[in-house]
């Protein structure tokens, strides 16, 4: 339990989670335009079939990409066939992307509702469990109670759920399956463009999302946020309000304690500096980002392929925060420095593999090609930091 969550406002809320040594992991800034999650009623403009997709009006001219592969079961609230989606049709979406630069937010039929220990899915009837939950007999016993509760809609079960009581994952799964259903109900009636769903403000998803048993504070100097922190985890996390805490120290700012203004200049800047001496080149570009590792000043008088591994393991510590911090994703090719012998690879692969884990952002370490260059992909969800500061 050594995270902090630490929100500020100025221009707009900003949450930043720092790990150790006051390290900013992840920052989070609210966005007034934000659509990501939302659900509306949107009406069929137009389909193109040979790219199999819809665009649907989500109203005040908002068009949204649809996928005709990917959503096979939408609820419709006014149909022409009631099967294959037509123009003209109203169905029920959730924005699962936002936009991104030239690129339409993205949406989906297979709408969710997110808890902290436990997510819905309409469309689908699974019951799925975090692959970072390892316990198998804790999934068999859960399991086992929560087909008993007959819950309609597909359930992922989340990390954070092998930290609480029974009887807390079990409150939530009922809480959320009410507001599931509400959504389902809501739509029968409600008029195209409607939006039936919004989800928490950024800064309390950022918290939600945290791992409870990592979080050791969250701390704001805003008295109007305080309040609002108070009353929300009052109503859902009543065993956490003891990690509440109201900044007062007028001598020294919490921005100013934290450095969020310097952690943001660095988060935008193209090179990292490593404590070793190398150093990072970041670069995204329209098709992927690029990141290089650079041994710099680390190689002098050593030898090199134990020292190419150090820098190479240090580098990966530092890429997969970046890849949080500064939310990069789609392709990301990675040059780490090339190592001749295959244990170090390896152990290179297997490091970075773990540390990319701790994403809640998908994140999947793909392969090292023959030219030694590691492959990643990230989920895209939201702009990345430097467009946001652009």
């Amino acid at each position: 339990m050594n995270k902090r969550v630490i929100i500020r406002k100025e221009n707009r809320i900003m949450s930043g989670l720092f790990g150790e040594n006051r390290r900013l992991i992840q920052l989070d800034l609210s966005q007034p335009n934000r659509l990501l999650g939302q659900i509306y009623i949107g009406k069929v403009k137009n389909i193109v079939k040979n790219i199999q997709a819809a665009f649907i009006e989500l109203g005040n001219g908002q068009i949204a990409y649809y996928s005709l592969q990917k959503n096979t079961s939408p609820l419709f609230t006014k149909a022409a066939n009631g099967v294959n989606v037509c123009v003209g049709d109203e169905i029920v979406v959730q924005v699962e992307k936002e936009a991104i630069k030239t690129k339409e937010p993205v949406v989906t039929s297979k709408w969710s509702i997110n808890g902290r220990y436990a997510v819905f899915v309409y469309g689908e009837t699974f019951l799925h469990f975090s692959s970072k939950i390892k316990d198998g007999a804790w999934k068999k016993s859960i399991k086992e109670k929560i087909e008993l509760l007959h819950l309609s809609g597909g359930i992922l079960i989340r990390t954070n759920a092998q930290y609480v009581s029974e009887e807390i994952l079990f409150q939530e799964l009922n809480k959320l399956h009410d507001v599931f259903c509400g959504i389902k109900e809501k739509a029968n009636y409600r008029t195209v463009y409607t939006c039936l769903y919004r989800p928490e403000k950024d800064y309390l998803t950022a918290i939600r999302d945290t791992y409870s048993n990592d979080l050791s504070e969250i701390i704001t100097d805003d008295t109007e946020i305080f309040q609002e922190l108070q009353q929300y985890f009052a109503e859902n996390f009543p065993s956490d309000l003891q990690k509440l805490q109201y900044y007062e120290d007028k001598t020294l700012p919490l921005e100013k304690l934290y450095s969020f203004d310097l952690e943001i200049q660095r988060a935008l800047q193209k090179q990292v500096w490593l404590k070793s001496g190398a150093y990072l080149i970041i670069e995204p570009t329209e098709a992927l980002v690029a990141i290089d590792v650079n041994t710099g000043k680390a190689i002098k008088g050593k030898q090199k392929e134990e020292t190419f591994l150090k820098i190479n393991l240090e580098a990966a510590v530092e890429i997969a925060r970046q890849l949080r911090l500064r939310n990069l994703s789609g392709m990301i090719l990675i040059d780490f420095i090339s190592m001749k012998a295959e244990e170090h690879r390896r152990k290179l692969m297997e490091e970075f593999q773990r540390l990319v884990s701790y994403d809640p952002i998908k994140t999947v370490v793909v392969d090292m090609t023959k030219l030694d260059l590691v492959e990643v992909t990230r989920k895209k969800e939201k702009p990345p930091l430097h467009e946001l500061f652009s």
